[in-house]
């Protein structure tokens, strides 16, 4: 019942970027710890397309009354798995690693800034529940 509530919400929606962002955070913590090593290549998410996935799915979600029915809508933002993989190109050392520490930096640094926006509109997300609850605006 209670999940009818949050679906109505961008709850699940953020919810879902904060997963895409601590997964990218993953992605670069292991770009970084393996930056001098051998023949290793640059991994990240996808972000964009997993992003515009989430968001493209509806608020609507079909019933299905047979097994051979096709899913129809969801719930936005589910704990899906978050695919990390690897990106080919870039400038490629000597020891075959593509991993450019700056280039790290930058992305680490634009996606803490959208975790913590993200977290911040979670929140009043939540605020805003909790005091339509209470009837207060």
């Amino acid at each position: 019942m209670l999940d009818g509530i949050f679906d109505r919400t961008s709850i699940p929606l953020l919810h879902r970027l904060l997963n895409l962002t601590a997964a990218r955070e993953r992605a670069i913590a292991s770009n970084v710890a393996n930056v001098t090593t051998p023949g290793y290549r640059r991994k990240d998410v996808a972000f964009d397309e997993l992003l515009k996935e989430a968001t493209d799915r509806g608020f609507l979600v079909g019933q299905k009354t047979d097994e051979r029915h096709m899913d129809v809508g969801g719930a936005r933002g589910q704990s899906e798995p978050v695919p990390i993989q690897e990106i080919p190109g870039g400038a490629v050392g000597v020891n075959g690693n593509n991993v450019n520490v700056e280039t790290e930096m930058v992305e680490l640094a634009k996606t803490q800034l959208t975790y913590m926006v993200s977290a911040q509109l979670i929140s009043n997300n939540f605020k805003a529940l909790l005091a339509s609850i209470r009837g207060r605006t």
